[in-house]
């Protein structure tokens, strides 16, 4: 943690806003994920949502050199998560015998 408070070397504001920011992520992830799933299918947009949003937003996040790059990681993986989490809740909420995957 010392490497990345010296990296980026965040004010309280700054860490406030990258703290907040996975939660904005959440909620459009989670207003997205019906559009997302009837545009692929459930099941596949449990997979593609963890693939593509998710594993950018931890790339971007993991390879970050400033503080704009960490944040709009943040928001991306916070989309992907909410879209799978969403996703599975429809699944499950729609028809409870479905297999997943």
């Amino acid at each position: 943690m010392q490497y990345w408070q010296d990296t980026f070397q965040p004010s309280d504001s700054d860490v406030s806003l990258i703290v907040s920011i996975l939660s904005v992520g959440t909620f459009v992830g989670a207003l997205s994920a019906g559009i997302l799933a009837d545009l692929t299918g459930r099941k596949y947009g449990i997979v593609l949502s963890c693939l593509i949003p998710f594993n950018l937003g931890v790339a971007l996040q993991t390879a970050a050199t400033a503080q704009p790059m960490f944040i709009a990681g943040r928001f991306i993986a916070g989309l992907g998560g909410m879209h799978h989490s969403s996703t599975f809740t429809l699944i499950r909420w729609l028809d409870p015998t479905t297999k997943l995957l």
